[in-house]
């Protein structure tokens, strides 16, 4: 009877110890999804495709308010498969939430990871692109829907990541400029790396960290055309 309750006892402890394994596994795979904003979101999915329509993948897209979510439809998608992103860098700036570079020419704003800075903003539209197994690197296009529209204020905010992808970059192909910051996934939360940049036409920015997702916050105008680069780096 001794023995019974002995060999009893010992499946309670390892089913609790089980139990507290599964809890802590799930817990890092919840710490470990790029996510942003506990609050309420408003979502959508967005099918886009490459020029020649020979491929497509779906965007999963997120804002804080209907209205925001609204945005999107102002936004013209493109799609290219393993492509290279830009080699104009001529100026990198290493630092210990990342490394950032940027072509010649392009304006590095007066940010740092010393400068108090909120978590990103809840009027950013979340755009993630999702993994393709088959896929070595890719580029959104992002322009205008309507390429009439009228060149208004910067008041769209879009923040593009890939979840576990460490390289992205941003190229401007508008006349009028787009600002970028640069910030990467780290313990549960989206933290600014201390690179801001105002890119002008055929102007380019790129930041990695090998060991965390990174994404990147543009704000740009009504009119625009702008690529990101989605690249395997590290």
């Amino acid at each position: 009877m001794k023995n019974v309750k002995i060999a009893m006892f010992g499946i309670i402890l390892v089913g609790m110890h089980l139990a507290s394994c599964k809890k802590d596994v799930k817990q890092q795979v919840q710490q470990a999804t790029p996510s942003e904003n506990k609050a309420q979101l408003f979502e959508k999915s967005l099918t886009v495709y490459s020029a020649d329509k020979a491929l497509s993948t779906t965007l999963h897209i997120k804002a804080a308010t209907p209205e925001l979510l609204n945005k999107v439809s102002s936004m013209k998608f493109t799609l290219s498969a393993n492509v290279q992103a830009p080699k104009s860098q001529v100026t990198t700036l290493p630092a210990d939430e990342g490394i950032a570079a940027f072509s010649k020419g392009v304006t590095l704003l007066p940010h740092n990871v010393s400068t108090p800075k909120p978590d990103l903003s809840e009027k950013a539209i979340q755009i993630e692109a999702p993994d393709l197994p088959k896929v070595a690197n890719m580029a959104l296009n992002v322009s205008s829907a309507d390429e009439a529209v009228a060149a208004g204020p910067a008041d769209i905010e879009a923040f593009f990541y890939r979840s576990g992808w460490h390289y992205i970059e941003v190229l401007n192909r508008h006349r009028r400029s787009i600002g970028v910051d640069f910030y990467s996934f780290f313990r549960g939360q989206w933290r600014y790396s201390g690179y801001s940049f105002e890119l002008f036409r055929n102007q380019s920015a790129w930041f990695q960290h090998c060991s965390r997702t990174v994404g990147a916050d543009v704000f740009y105008v009504a009119a625009h055309n702008f690529t990101v680069f989605y690249v395997h780096f590290c």
